[in-house]
């Protein structure tokens, strides 16, 4: 998981290889790809995705990967997580008080 914070696509690489477990969760329920997309690791997320991983898992307290990119500003993180099929119908995201919406959302209550 540090791999995946860190950005180190090589490291993440090796470690699938080695057949290290995709859906691993940390103590407060995060993935790889949900650490990932809180540091604006894309090139890791668009790999882990690639394999399988899970992109729509979230931390204990129900913040998503598109949740924590969003409020980090990561904006490519968001656009890669919104093109994933699991991911597209979550367009409309609650962090606390602060609701971010995608721009397909904004195009439609204009």
């Amino acid at each position: 998981m540090e791999a995946s914070i860190e950005g180190k696509l090589n490291v993440v690489k090796y470690l699938v290889d080695q057949k290290a477990d995709l859906h691993a969760v940390s103590n407060t329920e995060v993935n790889s790809v949900w650490l990932a997309a809180a540091e604006g690791r894309t090139d890791v997320i668009k790999y882990l995705l690639s394999k399988g991983a899970n992109p729509v898992q979230t931390r204990n307290d129900g913040i998503s990967a598109l949740s924590a990119a969003c409020v980090a500003g990561h904006v490519d993180t968001v656009k890669l997580l919104l093109k994933d099929k699991q991911v597209k119908d979550r367009d409309l995201v609650n962090v606390g008080d602060q609701e971010v919406r995608s721009d397909e959302e904004r195009r439609q209550r204009a």
